[in-house]
């Protein structure tokens, strides 16, 4: 699960970083209009929490507006201002008021929890490559393909994400959790590619960048 954080008071920001860190730790910041924007552009986001009260000319509400054009995402609405029904208008899924207690924020997050991994549990490149992450099984054209734990979330990762260049500092610390050699994911790639043939020409190579899923 990737959640983007919408806040421009940086200390409010770490903490609620600090609170996702329990549930995911492919988390991304942004304290205006114009890094949100970027960010929902480059990446398949999940859930947003998002403060109306941005830096900037524009605000929160222009952010979901303007979002809300193209894509479904799950929006935690959070302001200082009484329960704003504008902000439903424009398709917030949940509001709460500034200043919210953490443990409410919380329930949230879980309530969306159980949505998510309800509609996440059969992860599906096309018709004939899927993931059952429940049981963290492969499968193509139904016959089930073995392979490691790491090269799982490699592939999770790159049809998640299909379509977008992942780099590989960002494949790396979701995989392994940290900063490390690039030649150890290049490994990776090279043994998904041999176990899945069906990959070898889907999986693309960005020189000196990353990987990209087609």
């Amino acid at each position: 699960m990737r959640v983007l954080l919408v806040e421009d008071d940086n200390f409010i920001r770490k903490i609620q970083k600090g609170l996702m860190l329990e549930y995911t730790n492919q988390i991304e910041e942004a304290s205006s209009y114009e890094e949100a924007i970027k960010i929902v552009k480059n990446q398949n986001i999940n859930l947003i929490i998002l403060d109306i009260e941005l830096d900037g000319e524009k605000t929160g509400l222009d952010f979901l507006k303007e979002i809300r054009k193209s894509l479904d995402t799950y929006v935690i609405v959070i302001s200082k201002m009484e329960e704003d029904l504008e902000a439903y208008d424009l398709g917030a899924d949940d509001y709460m008021r500034k200043p919210y207690n953490s443990e409410v924020l919380k329930r949230k997050i879980e309530v969306f929890l159980k949505r998510f991994k309800v509609e996440a549990k059969i992860l599906k490149l096309d018709e004939n490559l899927y993931l059952d992450n429940e049981k963290m099984l492969v499968f193509y054209k139904n016959e089930e393909i073995k392979i490691t734990r790491k090269e799982y979330d490699l592939l999770s990762l790159l049809i998640f994400n299909r379509g977008i260049v992942l780099s590989k500092t960002r494949l790396y610390e979701n995989i392994w959790g940290d900063d490390g050699e690039t030649r150890k994911l290049e490994t990776l790639v090279s043994r998904l590619r041999t176990k899945i043939p069906y990959l070898r020409d889907r999986i693309v190579t960005q020189a000196k960048y990353g990987y990209l899923l087609k």
